[in-house]
């Protein structure tokens, strides 16, 4: 069964438009449904509420011209082939038809059935092939665009040529000025740069490389990245396609999981330690209390005050290492503006920062008025940790930022110093109970800050490049 085709032509001479008809219907095995259009007008009033196949239109249509009826069709973002038709050849007019689509451009005077035919047949063909790959390219171009991951396409050198909004968002830059990146500034480890752009030149794929870049914003993201070669690899200039998962927040979830476990298991040796600890304690106790009957001498009241003086240190010493790992101690919660709890830290640290010498810098006061529910005592303690740790390894002349962020739910309170870092091996280490670096440290300090802010329902982060400095960063919900 042949498909019935519906044809446009557009002329605003009847007896043009009677013999073009008379062509159309001249064509062999042709089974057209052929509509006709006096003015520019009357033809825009059609395209815009019929569906067409193939257009015919006059070059010129009294004051108007095809030119500004081929506008029209593009403006409705109709894609049917057009061919138009002409009293006079013009080269020029002929060249500049096809660069703006246009698929033939015929004298009426030559025009015939055969030569109409075989017009409107290479038309149709050429029109289909076209709409298949405009199709094909807004669905892969949507599939780009609308892709959660970051996607770019690079050249051998590591130039990026065209990227994605996500790609875009990923490194903290607006997109239009991803074009003058170059991907081997993206990493935080020189080597895996290195690595990367020795891929490149060598023409070699990557596959689910977990790296660490940083972004615009000075942040580092955790992201697995694939790279795969687009197009030819024998082109002029090869290209990649390079995609980047962020796992960021995979990671730190990861890590928060491990390190809760960690402490888990360490606070639950560490009440049975307690317990084991207590038991001959209270026995060393009541003996030193006997001690007291049987002999009174004064050499023996002295063995018993060591003894009961140390047992009481001991004693003391385990209630602090058994608080520093309770999270479900009890909080006494009550709305408090950040600004008193910081106003709070800032008077129990003053004295060491005077000493020190160190300048503390609260960062984005208008954010201070932000609320939070939270112990102001106990959260005051966990914070007053990091700033001493910080003070402590700070030089003279060093200096301490409080920066407050707000964000969706949640308050971040960071705590940044410009000292000599942590290593990375390290960071995890940092909250168990009884490690510490410093000479004199016991190691309880920053347990016990996790442990409160854990048990506002808060999380803390650490970031540390060693020889710049370190951000200890506690989120509070509102």
């Amino acid at each position: 069964m042949r498909t019935i085709q519906r044809i446009l032509v557009v002329d605003d001479d009847e007896d043009d438009f009677i013999l073009a008809e008379a062509y159309l219907n001249g064509i062999y095995a042709s089974d057209f449904d052929i509509t006709w259009a006096n003015s520019y007008t009357q033809a825009q009033e059609l395209l815009s509420t019929a569906h067409f196949d193939l257009c015919l239109f006059d070059y010129m249509l009294g004051a108007d011209t095809g030119l500004d009826l081929l506008m029209a069709v593009k403006n409705l973002r109709l894609r049917m082939p057009i061919i138009f038709l002409t009293g006079k050849v013009n080269p020029d007019l002929d060249r500049y038809l096809i660069s703006q689509g246009v698929a033939d451009y015929l004298e009426k005077a030559e025009l015939d059935s055969k030569k109409l035919e075989r017009s409107i047949r290479y038309a149709l063909e050429r029109t289909a092939a076209l709409n298949a790959l405009q199709e094909s390219e807004e669905k892969y171009r949507g599939i780009f665009e609308a892709s959660t991951d970051g996607i770019c396409l690079l050249d051998t050198h590591g130039k990026i040529h065209v990227a994605n909004a996500s790609m875009a968002a990923l490194l903290g830059m607006p997109l239009a000025q991803l074009d003058a990146l170059h991907v081997g500034s993206w990493f935080v480890d020189p080597k895996h740069a290195a690595v990367f752009e020795a891929h490149l030149s060598e023409k070699q794929p990557l596959s689910d490389w977990e790296v660490e870049i940083k972004t615009a914003l000075d942040e580092t993201r955790h992201c697995i990245l694939s790279v795969t070669p687009f197009g030819s690899m024998l082109a002029q200039q090869p290209m990649y396609q390079c995609v980047a998962h962020d796992i960021t927040r995979r990671k730190k979830m990861e890590q928060e999981i491990l390190r809760a476990e960690k402490i888990a298991a360490t606070g639950r040796f560490m009440r049975m330690l307690g317990h084991e600890i207590r038991n001959p304690l209270n026995n060393i106790d009541l003996a030193a209390g006997q001690l007291n009957l049987a002999d009174d001498q004064e050499e023996t009241l002295y063995l018993r005050e060591v003894i009961l003086r140390n047992s009481n240190r001991i004693n003391e010493l385990l209630t602090d290492l058994l608080r520093s790992t309770d999270e479900s101690q009890l909080l006494h919660v009550q709305p408090l503006p950040i600004k008193d709890l910081l106003d709070q830290v800032y008077v129990l640290a003053e004295d060491r920062l005077m000493l020190h010498k160190v300048d503390f810098q609260r960062l984005a006061p208008q954010l201070e008025s932000l609320l939070l529910n939270a112990d102001v005592d106990k959260l005051s303690i966990a914070l007053l940790n990091i700033v001493v740790n910080a003070i402590e390894v700070l030089p003279e002349g060093g200096v301490i930022q409080v920066r407050i962020s707000d964000h969706p739910g949640k308050v971040s309170i960071s705590v940044t110093d410009n000292g000599p870092g942590i290593p990375e091996a390290e960071i995890d280490r940092l909250f168990e109970p009884y490690f510490s670096k410093k000479d004199n440290g016991m190691g309880l300090g920053l347990a016990s800050t996790l442990s409160i802010v854990k048990g506002h329902r808060g999380q803390v982060e650490v970031q540390s490049v060693v020889g710049v400095g370190t951000t200890f960063s506690l989120f509070l919900p509102k």
